[in-house]
């Protein structure tokens, strides 16, 4: 399961928060959501060996910024150049390559996700076909994105 993620800097990340919030308010949201979202993969990676965590993470070098946020569990890969539909088809490309049989990821934007939601994509993901699943949100986007390709 990767999380698709910016550093949680002031001015960089949650931009659109601010206003009302400030650079470094929407930052600190940031950081927070973050947290939230990576313990509960983390959490469903103690219980089942399938789920991995994975921030992919922009921009590179950045790294250090994530180094008291991540459990430490957590694998992390640079996001490619480019608008979202290709980062989000980099991201896939990258994890396939690197030998996940199965992608799922997740938005940073959703820390209140029900742990059983991220069960339940491990899950359906273990079947053995061709499968692909959209989570949609209530804004028009999604909160996770999943394939597997047998």
């Amino acid at each position: 399961m990767g999380i698709m993620i910016k550093a949680p800097r002031a001015g960089f990340s949650k931009t659109r928060l601010s206003p009302p919030l400030s650079q470094e308010e929407a930052a600190n949201i940031s950081r927070c959501f973050l947290k939230d979202t990576t313990a509960a993969i983390d959490a469903l990676s103690h219980n089942d060996p399938f789920v991995v965590g994975v921030a992919i993470y922009t921009p590179v070098g950045s790294e250090a910024d994530f180094s008291e946020l991540l459990p430490r569990s957590f694998k992390i890969i640079a996001q490619r150049e480019g608008g979202f539909g290709a980062r989000l088809l980099g991201a896939t490309e990258d994890l396939f390559s690197v030998g996940f049989s199965a992608i799922c990821l997740v938005d940073s934007d959703s820390p209140t996700l029900p742990f059983h939601y991220f069960r339940d994509l491990s899950t359906f993901l273990k079947e053995p076909k061709d499968r692909m699943v959209i989570g949609p949100s209530l804004d028009g986007g999604y909160y996770a994105l999943a394939v597997i390709i047998h």
